[in-house]
């Protein structure tokens, strides 16, 4: 299981650009501003919260997720372990 978005609300990621600046580049275009920043940044911070319960057994199950579970906002659960 890799961290990521997966259309789960508790796999929080964001980007966060410090610094913004006009690109130096002659082509700056982009294919996916909805994650990342349209602008050149000084600095990229990307935070991205990881699965924080694993049942224990299994490094991996048939749809990547169900051996895992993420925590909702503040270390709580909204369920059980798998």
């Amino acid at each position: 299981m890799v961290a990521g978005f997966g259309g789960i609300p508790e796999a929080r990621a964001f980007a966060e650009c410090v610094g913004p600046s006009r690109c130096e580049r002659d082509d700056c275009s982009t294919y996916d501003t909805s994650f990342f920043p349209k602008t050149a940044c000084a600095e990229l911070e990307v935070s991205m919260a990881f699965p924080t319960c694993w049942d224990g057994v299994n490094i991996d199950s048939d749809d990547h997720m169900s051996h895992v579970a993420y925590d909702v906002e503040g270390g709580q659960f909204d369920g059980d372990c798998p």
